[in-house]
């Protein structure tokens, strides 16, 4: 268990926790990181005081709703635009070994006084797909989720998440428009997960159009010597889901769903080590397909694809999902590498049309000039800032 003074000293202190003003215990050992750091950079920054675990190991599940779970040392808020609540663990060092899963409604931060490593064969996922999303998904406030437009000739698909690039657009349908790019979202002073794509229009009858996929998980590193960093983390997005094929009385299927965004993976040391075993992947979602039109044993269409980041090859795209047979169109594929989001494909002939693909998230990495070796070939999208 952490130390209680620990716990309280985060929730107090002169500086500020992520822009949280804070009233120090004079007598408690004071260390700040990130951008308050002497000569420090990153994208935010606080300070730690009070005793701290010294030794931390990351359990296999860790939930962001829970204060104290052993998860979250604190909660606190950020002064951004929505005032997002992260959960911060801090220890003096920290160790990630085996499969992390990192879920619930606040980012994730990990702050190691001295060292924080992530061990070789390690894979973190603070990814989002259908039966969990990854920790701070989803956004309050995103750039606008643009929907495909209903008709009962053919759903138009949704249009990608917009986070660190453009979504894709969602495809038309006989006289549908799919939802048009959303645009960049551009990072204020704070850690925030991705954005979700666009739901599919509904076809005839009402039949349903695929949900939006939801954007991938937030998850910052910190450390005050240096971050070792040889395992896997997976911040990528949802598919879009599948279209409804037409009912049975005739009439058009339903568009696809558009795929979610990347989230944010950051590293912020004196010293950032990644091993040539390391990939760090933060892509988009792959659109959803588009249902079918009534036809000889006719189909929906099938979810975009999840980047499969875990067991798949560089830069692990998410695929778009299959066509809803007869007359239904495919979804775009979700960004990865330099693959921007490709847009759906629009359908004829009473198909629902596919849904475009999600942008990238951010891979942010802050560290003095000098003080990052990397030996990996398998980051996506290309970290900055």
């Amino acid at each position: 268990m952490r130390s209680l003074v620990a716990v309280v000293a985060l929730l107090s202190g002169c500086d500020r926790v992520f822009g949280l003003e804070r009233e120090l215990d004079a007598m408690a050992p004071q260390r700040c990181f990130g951008k308050n750091a002497p000569n420090g950079n990153g994208l935010v920054g606080f300070c730690v005081d009070g005793l701290l675990e010294d030794e931390y190991l990351l359990p296999q599940d860790v939930d962001t709703d829970e204060l104290g779970k052993p998860e979250c040392t604190a909660i606190v808020t950020q002064m951004d635009l929505d005032s997002t609540e992260i959960c911060v663990i801090a220890a003096n060092n920290i160790r990630v070994q085996g499969a992390p899963t990192l879920h619930g409604g606040r980012p994730l931060v990990l702050v190691a006084r001295k060292v924080l490593t992530v061990d070789a064969g390690t894979s973190i996922d603070v990814a989002s797909r259908s039966n969990m999303l990854g920790s701070g998904s989803p956004m309050a406030i995103c750039s606008q989720t643009n929907n495909g437009a209903p008709g009962s000739t053919g759903g138009a698909g949704g249009a990608g998440g917009g986070f660190n690039g453009m979504g894709g657009s969602g495809g038309n349908a006989m006289v549908a428009l799919g939802g048009s790019q959303p645009p960049a979202v551009a990072l204020s002073n704070g850690i925030r997960a991705g954005c979700r794509g666009g739901r599919g229009g509904n076809g005839n009858s009402g039949v349903n159009g695929g949900q939006g996929g939801q954007g991938g998980g937030a998850l910052y590193l910190i450390a005050g010597e240096r971050i070792e960093m040889n395992g896997i983390i997976n911040a990528s997005g949802e598919g879009g889901g599948g279209g409804a094929r037409a009912p049975s009385n005739g009439g058009g299927g339903a568009g696809g769903g558009g795929g979610g965004t990347g989230g944010l993976i950051g590293l912020d040391a004196p010293i950032v080590r990644i091993g040539a075993s390391a990939r760090l992947a933060a892509n988009g979602g792959g659109g959803g397909g588009g249902g079918a039109t009534v036809g000889t044993n006719w189909m929906p269409g099938t979810a975009g694809s999840d980047s499969t980041v875990f067991q798949g090859t560089f830069p692990f795209k998410a695929a778009g999902g299959m066509a809803g047979l007869p007359q239904g169109a495919t979804g775009g594929d979700g960004s990865a590498g330099l693959a921007i989001a490709q847009q759906g494909a629009s359908a004829t002939s009473g198909g629902g049309a596919g849904g475009g693909g999600g942008a990238p998230g951010y891979i942010l990495i802050y560290t003095p000039d000098g003080g990052l070796e990397n030996a990996s070939t398998q980051i996506t999208p290309a970290f900055g800032p």
